[in-house]
């Protein structure tokens, strides 16, 4: 009993001394700083895009807009708190009892879970279009879109609940992290890691490996016809009797997606690796660098949209004034509405 009052001791004084480094703090506030501004910046853009032309207007890109405003979230009201906090040496970000440790804190692992969520049900919708492409209209109908997304926001705030109440984890200041953030014990962080990155990072990769399978059947079985058959029209014949014949516009959106998933499966992989080899925080610089990165996808999917996707490519040209010599108008747009009535 001495000896456990001793070390408990022991390890009171040496949090006591600890000093958190300038450094982690610096990199910490810039990379927080950045998501702010260029987050915010992209995601309305996106938003824009979406809600202005008619023709991105659809379920696939109604997922999208639910990825971009939780983003756009992250951006405005997450980030500059989080600088904040390695900036100001304020009480208020240190108390563990504080409204800042027991609720914001919780709100801002629910955004990042939804986030997550909404990765999972983009996928899903590529899924389910590629390979069950004949149950696709009848299963992704409004409704069900409608329920995912609910679902996206219902399904983190479930699984905080037990540590916001505290009857299964809790949230508290963390010394050496220079952050409030869930305390480890009881099993409760390893069920979080389980159900937010784990669970959902398998079954995306196996969506995607099912996709990538399907897409290759179906062009060898396009490429066969193509090789024995002398007559173009036969061949389009052939290729639109195929169920799972997919257009340019269906592959540059699940290839968008997953563009999106890798980009948040690394950025997210340094924290998910130093939080289980480094449980101590030895290195609190890397932690809050790998923590920042974790955070920068936000800041980044917009920029995916445009590079992935020829009709968001248009749509950001038109919201810029670029002229439609440089960037085709979409259909429905205000210059596609120009051209017509000038013909």
């Amino acid at each position: 009993m001495v000896l456990m009052m001793d070390i408990e001791n022991v390890t009171s004084v040496l949090n006591r001394t600890f000093h958190y480094p300038l450094q982690a703090k610096i990199w910490g506030a810039s990379i927080s700083i950045f998501v702010a501004i260029f987050g915010t910046f992209g995601n309305v853009i996106a938003i824009m895009a979406i809600v202005k032309f008619p023709k991105l207007r659809t379920k696939p890109n109604l997922m999208v807009l639910h990825l971009s405003l939780t983003d756009l979230i992250l951006s405005v009201i997450c980030m500059p708190i989080m600088a904040a906090n390695d900036l100001i040496d304020d009480g208020i970000f240190k108390d563990s009892e504080s409204t800042y440790c027991q609720y914001y804190m919780p709100f801002q692992f629910s955004m990042q879970g939804t986030n997550m969520c909404s990765l999972v049900i983009m996928t899903i919708n590529r899924y389910m279009k590629i390979v069950w492409t004949n149950h696709y209209p009848r299963m992704f109908t409004n409704y069900t879109v409608i329920t995912l997304i609910v679902t996206a926001w219902l399904f983190p705030l479930i699984c905080l609940l037990p540590a916001t109440i505290k009857i299964w984890g809790k949230f508290g200041f963390v010394e050496r992290k220079n952050i409030c953030t869930i305390l480890s014990g009881d099993g409760y962080t390893t069920f979080l890691f389980l159900v937010s990155f784990v669970i959902p990072f398998i079954s995306l990769i196996v969506c995607y490996t099912h996709i990538f399978i399907t897409v290759h059947r179906q062009q060898n079985v396009i490429k066969s016809h193509r090789k024995h058959s002398t007559t173009p029209r036969r061949v389009s014949r052939i290729s639109q009797c195929i169920p799972n014949n997919l257009c340019t516009m269906e592959l540059q959106l699940t290839k968008m997606m997953l563009v999106i998933f890798l980009e948040y499966t690394i950025l997210n992989l340094p924290i998910t690796l130093i939080t289980i080899l480094d449980k101590n925080v030895t290195y609190p610089v890397l932690n809050r660098i790998a923590a920042g990165l974790s955070w920068m996808n936000a800041s980044f999917n917009f920029v995916v949209y445009a590079i992935m996707n020829s009709q968001f490519r248009q749509a950001y040209g038109e919201l810029f004034g670029i002229s439609s010599a440089t960037t085709n108008s979409i259909p429905g747009s205000r210059t596609d509405n120009t051209n017509r009535r000038q013909s």
